[in-house]
Formats: C-alpha cells, sequence, structure tokens
C-alpha cells in the first residue's frame, strides 16, 4: 500500500499492478557540450499507455511541439519528445489538496491523478509545509503494444530564462533523421522495426551506432563490422575503440 494522506489501493487504475511490460530498455548518450538523448524501447504483451516523466523542485514551463523546459541555479534546460505516435504534453505545477484539507483522496480525486496528492509531513520536517514541486509528461495518445521514445534534452549554462531552446526537426518516418548543432542523428521510432540509434559529429572526428539493428560503423572511410549483432560501437579520428556487449 502507498500512504498518501488515506491508503490508496494498490489497483491499475491507481498506477498499480502489471502492465505487462516485456521490454524495456533504456540508452543514454551525452553529446558535448550541450545535448543528452535518451533512447528508450518499449515492448508489452499488449497495447498500453506509455508515458515518460519529468519533475523538478524548481520552476519548469511547457512549450510548444513536444517540449518542456526548466532551470536552476547552474543550468536551464529543454527537453523534446520525439515518438511515431502521437504525443501529448503536459505539465502540473501544484500538489492536489490531502486529507488534511478535509477531502477523501479515495472518492474526491482522479485516480490517475493520486500520485500528484500533496505529501502528509508527519513528522514537522517542513516548517512552511511542501515546497510545490513540478511534474511534466509526455505520455502516447492511445494504447500501443511496441513503440519507441527519443528525448532531446538541451543544456544551457547559466541561470537564464529567457534563454530559448531550439525546436528541433525529424524528417521521414519509422527512421528518422535529426539535425543538431554539430551533431547528425538517424533513429528507428518505428517498434515494429530493430531499434537503431547513430550519431555522427559533423566534422568527421566521432560516430556511434547502437541497437538491435547495429552491425556496422563508417567514420573517415574506415568501417568497423560487429562481432555481434546489436552491438554498441563508438569510432573517433584519435583511436578507434570497439566495444561489444
Amino acid at each position: 500500500q502507498l500512504l498518501v494522506g488515506n491508503i490508496i489501493p494498490c489497483l491499475p487504475e491507481y498506477g498499480f499492478g502489471k502492465p505487462g511490460v516485456t521490454k524495456f530498455l533504456r540508452h543514454v548518450l551525452m553529446l558535448r557540450p550541450g545535448y543528452i538523448l535518451i533512447y528508450d524501447e518499449l515492448e508489452a504483451e499488449k497495447p498500453i499507455s506509455w508515458e515518460f516523466r519529468l519533475h523538478s523542485r524548481r520552476w519548469m514551463k511547457q512549450l510548444d511541439g513536444n517540449r518542456l523546459m526548466a532551470k536552476n541555479d547552474y543550468a536551464t534546460a529543454s527537453a523534446q519528445m520525439f515518438c511515431n505516435e502521437p504525443i501529448v504534453t503536459s505539465l502540473k505545477c501544484e500538489y492536489l489538496q490531502n486529507e488534511e484539507d478535509g477531502i477523501n483522496p479515495l472518492t474526491d480525486i482522479k485516480p490517475e491523478d493520486a500520485w500528484l496528492i500533496r505529501p502528509i509531513d508527519d513528522e514537522n520536517k517542513w516548517k512552511n509545509g511542501f515546497v510545490e514541486h513540478y511534474h511534466g509528461a509526455f505520455t502516447t495518445d492511445g494504447k500501443f503494444q511496441k513503440t519507441r521514445f527519443l528525448t532531446i534534452m538541451q543544456i544551457h549554462p547559466g541561470k537564464n530564462e529567457k534563454f530559448k531552446p531550439e525546436v528541433l526537426k525529424a524528417s521521414g518516418k519509422g527512421l528518422v533523421s535529426i539535425e543538431l548543432d554539430g551533431y547528425t542523428v538517424e533513429v528507428q521510432l518505428d517498434g515494429n522495426q530493430p531499434s537503431f540509434l547513430q550519431v555522427h559529429d559533423k566534422e568527421g572526428k566521432a560516430a556511434f551506432v547502437t541497437g538491435n539493428a547495429a552491425t556496422s560503423l563508417t567514420l573517415g572511410g574506415e568501417t568497423k563490422v560487429a562481432k555481434l549483432p546489436g552491438s554498441t560501437l563508438l569510432m573517433a579520428v584519435s583511436y578507434t575503440h570497439l566495444r561489444a556487449h
């Protein structure tokens, strides 16, 4: 049971249970100086809803085009979601009421919103109450047995609310191409196709590939062939490094 004031039952409508997920593989890649790529392979026994959540105790803002933006004392960042299926982006910045406010969470709050109920400070550790949190989500508009998520985060040093992250565009369908500042990204977003993520540095100094469809990688006229299907390959001008998982 999960204690959020009153006891919230462990039922599917409250987000508990076994949704039948059969695959959840996450690939994380940092492209210096300011990009982070998160590639998720998602599969289940039957069609279900898929959701990628972002949380922060600091300021967040929802932008157009499946984008969220956040900042802290050190940097400003944005997150943009790419998916083969339609995506709904949302942001909530206040906790919902709990039993201390005279409500019954089991009857007065929608089950899907139970995770947004304000926590109970049963040990009196927060003299001024809990700070409001920001909760962002990228959610598939419908249920799907298989899908792929590519989340691209842009990082900008400094606390700067006026920073406007670039709106990234994907060309193609299924296997798409995305142009970044200094990099070209190719990624397979069709869940019915083998996973694939490939990145080339536009100066021709480095290249990377991973996923079930990864078989080889070419850089500067030299090609490395994976010994095992689905290997992760990384090449750079100053050295060549081959690693198989």
